[in-house]
């Protein structure tokens, strides 16, 4: 008799591409409230890194540690803006209005970390900020401060502080080389240990910077350094030039007025505001940047067109100087466009028909290989890109339209991103989402919350019974399906239901979410020997039939009462006046 045996094995690979569809959509939160400028989150955000042994004591709700983030910007009528606080990480939610989101807390108030280093730079501030746990230095936050046009003299851009903002002791400053400011202090992330001691010649932070205009270069700038010189971390000496290793660099429009050894489909209106180097647990890895693109059929130096978005508003005054209107193959407008429009406002500078929120993804092989003088600086491409639009809020409440732009239009979408790396969840900053104030969103990336973890969290209409709660799945992992039980003999299906509990008394509502874990890289084999079984792998061929289950549950009590309802553990009033019921513990009892 013969017997055929179809095994089943998998196999592992070597580090892989990071791809936009390992991205999983978790939610965003707000931002805590604040007071007077510049101790408000209001018109900041500018800057933010993780902190993964922040809010130690918080719950234990799959966000871990803690985010800094830069307050109200510095500017004339506010030279000491730029300060920097922490704030707790809450479940992530998803709602239609920005005022229905969990919210954060303040864990450290506003502190001014810059020690007097950067007091020149205000005008249109750029920042960075990096988390680093170092053996030599132990855990410091380090930043880096800039200005959107700098005067003939300039100071160094580049320093470091304490963790704990009542005594932040900042040291430095230091240049970056002999790099020009415009290519340095844009975003500031952590290089992974062993990839920077393999390619940087054990630099571990990158820092750079895009200036709209090409003038940091046609494409994001990356240059990998580090400011101490010991291994007892001591710090360069003050306004040191740091020895940098380039790993981006296009060529800039100093260097030339073509657009040549350029970003791929470069406009001189893009933005890149946020870098990170990312990796997984199984062995996935890229370096990313996020910011808003420049995508229209036309871009210019100038103004917006009151007529439409199709149509230039450039500013013909500089037109003997370089192009100031292109279309989107970089070939210059028609001379029929080169005329300055009518009835615009006063909010000149480098416009596109068009933007878009993008995240892009590097190789890392890539920026070894430049490090290397393996291939030129501007030589790397990206090889993905994520469109994130749908996501957005896109400033709800009309915050600035004239400065920031509308619809299509609008400029400044997003700004910086820091990475959980344990966790693998990635946040990025939204502008005027929140009103003046900027959101957090959280992705997933990977396949690292595949073990499902249900969480969710509810919004009651009104304080009075009956009470109809809206309920908002915030689980993590790969979800297939929901099952609700509200605790009075009712159930539900839908990813996010509305029920009404129209008597009083103890409910007890369970969500369940069922998931499936992901096996990689199949092969059916006739040999009845098996190879090596691997678990990590990145490309997903099918998916195995096990079911992944998880639950989380709320006890609600409703008084008797008609006219009010109790708040206690996990119930929140937002500013409109809209409870809100988030999972700070597994079973949250609202007395």
């Amino acid at each position: 008799m013969n017997v055929l045996v179809i095994l089943i094995v998998l196999s592992g690979a070597q580090a892989s591409r990071i791809s936009p569809d390992d991205f999983s959509y978790l939610g965003a939160f707000r931002l805590p409230e604040g007071s007077e400028r510049p101790d408000t989150f209001e018109y900041g955000g500018n800057v933010m890194t993780y902190c993964p042994t922040g809010d130690s004591s918080g719950s234990d709700d799959g966000y871990p540690g803690s985010l800094y983030i830069s307050g109200h910007d510095r500017n004339e009528e506010v030279r000491n803006g730029g300060k920097v606080a922490e704030i707790s990480i809450p479940v992530s939610g998803i709602a239609t209005y920005p005022s229905r989101l969990p919210q954060a807390e303040l864990l450290q108030p506003f502190s001014d970390v810059s020690g007097g280093f950067f007091d020149q730079y205000y005008a249109i501030m750029r920042m960075g900020l990096a988390y680093l746990d170092r053996i030599e230095t132990g855990p410091l936050i380090h930043l880096a401060w800039g200005e959107h046009l700098l005067s003939d003299s300039y100071s160094p851009t580049h320093s470091w502080f304490s963790p704990d903002l009542s005594n932040p002791d900042p040291k430095g400053s230091w240049y970056i080389g002999q790099q020009s400011h415009y290519m340095v202090n844009g975003y500031l992330f952590e290089i992974p240990k062993d990839w920077a001691d393999s390619h940087t010649g054990s630099r571990y932070l990158a820092t750079g910077r895009f200036r709209d205009g090409g003038w940091s270069g046609m494409g994001p700038a990356l240059f990998a350094y580090t400011p101490w010189i010991d291994s007892q971390g001591t710090p360069a000496s003050s306004h040191a030039h740091l020895s940098e290793i380039p790993l981006l660099r296009y060529r800039t429009s100093e260097e030339t007025s073509e657009i040549l050894d350029t970003l791929q489909g470069y406009q001189h209106p893009d933005e890149w505001e946020g870098g990170a180097f990312l990796t997984t647990a199984d062995g996935g890895n890229a370096v990313i940047f996020a910011g808003t693109k420049g995508t229209g059929d036309r871009y210019w130096y100038g103004w917006v067109n009151p007529a439409g978005s199709e149509y230039p508003c450039p500013e013909m005054e500089y037109a003997d100087e370089y192009p100031v209107c292109r279309k989107n193959d970089n070939t210059l407008c028609p001379v029929l466009e080169m005329n300055e429009c009518e009835g615009h406002n006063d909010y000149r500078g480098w416009w596109s028909s068009s933007f878009d929120a993008e995240i892009l993804f590097y190789d890392p092989a890539d920026l070894a290989a430049v490090a290397a003088n393996e291939m030129k600086s501007w030589e790397p491409q990206p090889y993905a890109v994520l469109d994130i639009d749908q996501y957005l809020f896109l400033n709800p409440d009309r915050v600035e339209t004239e400065m920031i732009g509308e619809g299509e239009q609008r400029r400044f979408r997003v700004g910086d991103i820091a990475y959980d790396r344990m966790n693998q969840i990635l946040y990025l900053v939204e502008y005027y989402a929140d009103g003046a104030k900027p959101v957090i969103h959280a992705w997933s990336v990977g396949d690292y919350q595949d073990q499902l973890q249900a969480r969710f969290f509810g919004i009651p209409d009104t304080s009075i019974i009956p009470l109809t709660i809206e309920f908002i799945d915030a689980s993590l992992g790969n979800t297939k399906t929901y099952s609700w039980d509200f605790g009075d003999n009712t159930s539900s299906f839908l990813k996010n239901p509305t029920h009404t509990f129209s008597n009083p008394g103890t409910y007890s509502v369970t969500l369940t979410v069922q998931g499936f874990r992901k096996i990689s890289q199949v092969r059916i084999s006739e040999d009845n020997s098996p190879e090596l079984l691997k678990q990590k792998s990145k490309k997903v061929l099918y998916t195995l039939s096990s079911p992944v289950i998880s639950h989380n549950k709320m006890i609600l009590d409703l008084a008797s009462s008609h006219n009010s309802i109790n708040i206690g553990p996990g119930l929140q009033y937002q500013p409109k006046p809209q409870p809100v019921i988030t999972p700070n513990i597994p079973d949250i009892s609202v007395q």
